[in-house]
């Protein structure tokens, strides 16, 4: 590609500044599902190909008898996971001065579509890191790669708290989508976190996730008003879960086509992005003189505790 060092060749810079502000404007007004759910961070400028996130252990007091004796003494157990960033970018070409001048334009067709795709790119970047293995420093101080722990896994065939548990009623079998039985288990292994202060747990689901919910048996009358709620998006909340509901296609399936919906608190979920290269708009000689719009960024999503997280798995119809 040519060198188009020339200034002529360029926009003046208050209009290429004018330009990455309605990007992110655009994201702004057309937000990702999942950004405002989970600890975000789109400006983050620390240098590296990575971040950390440290956690820090448990301390207890002991409990002692008689006047005299040694101090408690020892050290808080520490631990580190690493995430890794990935580069991702965009540029479209706009034709002439003219129209790339339009580009200040916060309704120009060319800022949308590309506000929408880096809204598109952080929600696939956050499904991709529920789930995903977690990079951790070892005693000898080396990234291992550690795997989402199976514990932290509803199957599909779970009916372990069931309608009927109580009672003695004989246990549902078979596969099935998501029901207020897997709900209950859920809320059961995040409770076992005690990560409370992490904020209201979430789920992610799709509109057939939805669906099959309203169809349970153990939606009762008063209930099922609520769960058809859920489904027509008038609420958000059911069962002490925030119901994130994102676009059809999002949630990713196993082998065996079933749907691995993500359960978790917001703030064990960490988000990074940062811009790599300053949105320019220049004429490109080598594209006969024709104007053309690009910005690069780097994002990605650490999990800081496993136990915040719960993967459950649903039947499709």
């Amino acid at each position: 590609m040519a060198d188009n060092t020339d200034d002529n060749n360029r926009l003046e810079g208050h209009k290429v500044i004018a330009f990455a502000k309605n990007v992110d404007l655009v994201g702004q007004q057309k937000k990702s599902r999942l950004v405002s759910h989970v600890d975000a961070d789109m400006a983050f400028s620390e240098p590296g190909d990575r971040y950390t996130d440290e956690l820090m252990g448990l301390s207890d007091p002991d409990e002692y008898f008689g006047d005299v004796g040694d101090s408690p003494a020892g050290e808080v157990d520490k631990a580190r996971r690493w995430a890794f960033f990935k580069t991702f970018a965009d540029g479209k070409f706009v034709g002439t001065k003219i129209k790339a001048e339009q580009l200040v334009d916060p309704t120009n067709p060319t800022v949308q579509a590309m506000g929408a795709g880096r809204e598109r790119r952080r929600d696939k970047t956050i499904l991709t890191g529920f789930f995903a293995a977690a990079y951790y420093t070892d005693a000898e101080g080396e990234i291992k790669s550690l795997a989402f722990p199976a514990a932290q896994k509803i199957a599909v065939d779970d009916w372990k708290y069931y309608k009927g548990l109580a009672d003695g009623t004989a246990t549902p079998t078979g596969n099935a989508p998501l029901t207020v039985a897997k709900l209950r288990n859920a809320r059961k292994l995040l409770d076992a976190s005690n990560l409370e202060d992490k904020g209201t747990p979430c789920i992610a689901v799709e509109q057939a996730d939805l669906m099959a919910l309203l169809t349970s048996t153990e939606v009762s009358s008063r209930d099922y008003g609520l769960v058809n709620a859920l489904v027509n998006g008038e609420v958000n909340h059911f069962m002490g879960f925030n119901f994130v509901h994102v676009n059809q296609g999002r949630i990713a399936l196993d082998a065996s086509s079933n749907a691995l919906l993500p359960v978790w608190f917001p703030g064990v979920m960490k988000y990074r992005e940062r811009p790599l290269v300053t949105t320019q708009i220049v004429m490109r000689a080598d594209k006969r003189f024709r104007w053309y719009a690009y910005y690069e960024a780097q994002d990605s999503c650490l999990r800081s505790e496993d136990a915040g997280v719960v993967q459950i798995a649903c039947k499709r119809y």
